[in-house]
């Protein structure tokens, strides 16, 4: 009697092990299949049988990895076992079947099957299965049907309601499609997912207004970038800048360093002459990191040099030379800077490489020519601005919006220039004294005629 009670102890550990060997092997067997390597799946998916054969999870297992290996006829004999020693449909069996059967290219006979099932079985998970099924065949009208059974049984399937309403918008109506998402919002009327997806059937209808109005539910429910973005652009749309720009702010409140809005926010202040806010946004963005500079470089500097920090705005605007700009402003604030600061090494460099911008404009080469005239009076080479006059670069001396020359009783030349940051426009002024005039009449025969400012 004990030999024998010691002989079921022992038939039963070793049941145990196997068991625990096989599911072992059914283990690896799902994690190798998680990589797509699905042939060394099969080995272990066959070694779980071999102690197993009859494990369901096992069957199932070996049927989808044959399927993927596109063995489709060996998969579905397989299936056909399990269906027939249980002698019934499941949710996962007549997927898989209506699978195998599409792959043998039986797509008919796929198709009834699910509708047999789902006939007798309320299932939901068959059900859109169905859905899906129809809308992949391009059958709309049906693939409607089947998502409304679908929501009929599950109120709350979001995704159900979402993929109705996408195929109401495209292929029938977009009124329908709206109804549908706010019908889903009776019973789910805190889902981000449903609001988000009614937002973007009135932006797609461009209907901002009722939009903005579901985007401000959603920032109620869920203060996240994402959503601000997505009302700033709403407001955008409108032409309502400043409240798109408020936004902007409030993202880089929660997402500091994000370049892409911090640009969207210098732009809007730059347009509107924020120099001050452009100027601490800008170090703001450095701070996060030194290679943003480059972008902010342009409107650091104008920036600095609207609010008369020169020397701070220099330094910035030395780094834009730096990186051989190809458009006019930048050259042509630096020769501006260095005429008021009597620095002339580089100006003649600069009014060239200003000349040759991809941007300039008649206006701008006209100015150019009148600063290179400034440049020979204040170094005092008159015998070089005689030569340039002569050589027909300054076709006139009639004062423009930028430029203006004047005739005083000063002691010497200078170059003027006043920012204006209320008009964001930059006036310039060349000063020729007076007895510089006589001396340049006298000496060399040589006239200019300026306006007189006492």
């Amino acid at each position: 009697m004990k030999k024998n009670i010691a002989i079921l102890i022992m038939f039963s550990c070793s049941h145990l092990f196997s068991q625990n060997d096989s599911r072992k092997y059914y283990d690896e067997s799902l994690a190798l299949e998680k990589t797509k390597d699905y042939d060394k799946s099969l080995i272990f998916v066959n070694k779980a049988l071999e102690v197993d054969g009859q494990k369901r999870d096992y069957l199932l297992q070996k049927v989808k990895l044959l399927y993927f290996k596109s063995k489709c006829k060996d998969a579905i004999n397989i299936l056909e076992s399990i269906i027939t020693s249980e002698n019934k449909f499941d949710d996962i069996t007549v997927t898989y079947f209506a699978e195998l059967t599409d792959c043998l290219g039986n797509n008919k006979i796929a198709t009834q099957a699910l509708l047999d099932y789902i006939n007798q079985n309320n299932s939901p998970e068959v059900t859109a299965v169905v859905a899906q099924r129809y809308f992949t065949m391009e059958k709309y009208d049906e693939a409607i049907f089947y998502y409304r059974k679908l929501i009929k049984i599950n109120p709350n399937d979001i995704d159900a309601i979402i993929d109705l309403s996408r195929i109401l918008y495209a292929y029938q109506s977009k009124e329908e499609a709206l109804k549908e998402l706010m019908k889903g919002l009776e019973t789910n009327n805190e889902n981000i997912k449903l609001l988000t997806f009614l937002a973007s059937g009135y932006h797609n209808m461009k209907e901002y207004d009722k939009a903005i109005n579901i985007v401000n539910k959603i920032i109620a429910l869920e203060l996240k970038p994402e959503h601000l973005a997505s009302r700033a652009m709403l407001y955008e749309l409108q032409g309502n800048k400043k409240e798109a720009y408020k936004d902007y702010k409030k993202i880089i409140e929660l997402v500091k360093c994000n370049l892409e809005y911090y640009q969207k926010i210098l732009q809007y202040e730059i347009e509107n002459k924020m120099y001050e806010n452009v100027i601490n946004d800008s170090y703001d963005i450095i701070n996060c990191s030194k290679d943003y500079e480059s972008f902010l470089l342009d409107g650091l500097y104008t920036s600095l040099f609207f609010q008369n920090n020169f020397v701070e705005g220099n330094k910035y605007l030395e780094r834009r030379l730096k990186q051989n700009p190809d458009n006019f402003n930048p050259y042509y604030l630096k020769i501006l800077y260095s005429l008021e600061k009597r620095e002339f090494s580089d100006i003649l460099k600069y009014a060239d490489l200003a000349l040759k911008t991809k941007d300039i404009e008649e206006n701008d080469k006209v100015n150019i020519s009148l600063l290179k005239l400034g440049y020979y009076l204040l170094k005092e080479d008159y015998p070089a601005l005689v030569e340039y006059w002569k050589s027909g670069a300054i076709k006139s001396l009639d004062n423009n919006l930028n430029f203006t020359i004047i005739e005083n009783t000063s002691d010497r030349a200078e170059v003027k220039t006043n920012y204006n940051k209320e008009t964001g426009v930059i006036n310039s002024t060349l000063v020729i004294p007076t007895k510089i005039l006589k001396l340049l009449s006298d000496k060399y025969n040589f006239k200019i005629d300026v306006e007189k400012n006492n």
